[in-house]
């Protein structure tokens, strides 16, 4: 259980499954970050967080952290952000870490299902 991360064509997906300890996932997020860095795509890569399986609770200065984490890497990502929370407590959580990123100048989206959170990603940001 906890955070892992894989890069899938053009899209940085992380999942977390279970109770995922803070500082161990903000770990794996930056190393997954770095990862993407070292494969630069044309567009950026987009970010996909599946928390569909985790039990966690995020705190606001948490959400915070995470989101600073992913804007010091901002060169290298798309910009487009998409995370699939299918409980009411994380959808809402989602949409609070939603409004953290877009203040640093990400897009993001908060869906229910895995295939429509790709097929958001892979919609032009126009359309």
């Amino acid at each position: 259980m906890g955070l892992a991360y894989e890069l899938k064509t053009g899209t940085i997906l992380f999942t977390a499954t279970g109770d995922v300890e803070h500082w161990s996932a903000l770990d794996t997020l930056k190393a997954g970050l770095a990862a993407a860095a070292e494969s630069p795509t044309p567009q950026g890569w987009h970010l996909l967080f599946d928390v569909s399986k985790s039990t966690e609770n995020r705190d606001p200065n948490e959400l915070r952290n995470i989101a600073r984490a992913i804007a010091e890497r901002r060169s290298a990502l798309s910009g487009r952000c998409v995370v699939v929370a299918v409980d009411p407590l994380h959808y809402g959580l989602s949409r609070m870490f939603g409004v953290f990123m877009s203040g640093l100048g990400f897009e993001v989206h908060v869906c229910t299902d895995l295939g429509a959170a790709i097929l958001w990603l892979n919609t032009s940001e126009t359309g």
